[in-house]
């Protein structure tokens, strides 16, 4: 690892937060995103905060994510801590549920159709109308035809 990714270990292991962009260097990157699906770092918000401190610590003891694999596959209390593989995904991801959510599947439930056929209903207020347009089109013809042969 380099100088540089250290430093910004060191600093989000004291508390504070790093700030995911466009213009991070790439190994910085391929480190932080490596310790996020390790679940030792994690993303919110567009920025990058620590989710276990003490082994985000071991990380910068060894200074690689290989030789703090190793230890941790020969520690023996490793039951202790918890290692816990999301499935992420980077990027921009609005709107994109996470394959590990409560949410039920919609096609999946089970939806009651209701087969019954639909009866037309008329209502009042429109044969009210109706009736009333056709006695308004009447006396229309009406004065029409007595103006016309002037009856």
């Amino acid at each position: 690892m380099k100088k540089e990714t250290i430093e910004v270990l060191i600093d989000l292991n004291n508390g504070n937060s790093f700030p995911v962009s466009k213009d991070i260097e790439r190994n910085l990157h391929e480190t932080i995103f490596k310790l996020v699906n390790l679940n030792i770092l994690r993303k919110e918000n567009n920025s990058i905060k620590v989710n276990n401190r003490k082994l985000l610590s071991k990380v910068v003891e060894f200074e690689s994510i290989p030789k703090y694999l190793e230890w941790f596959d020969n520690k023996e209390d490793n039951s202790k801590i918890e290692l816990k593989f999301d499935n992420f995904i980077g990027g921009d991801n609005l709107g994109i549920q996470s394959s590990n959510s409560d949410f039920n599947n919609p096609t999946i439930q089970n939806i009651k159709k209701n087969n019954e056929p639909i009866k037309p209903t008329i209502s009042v207020l429109k044969t009210i109308y109706w009736i009333f347009g056709i006695l308004v089109a009447i006396t229309i013809l009406y004065v029409f035809i007595k103006k016309v042969f002037n009856l």
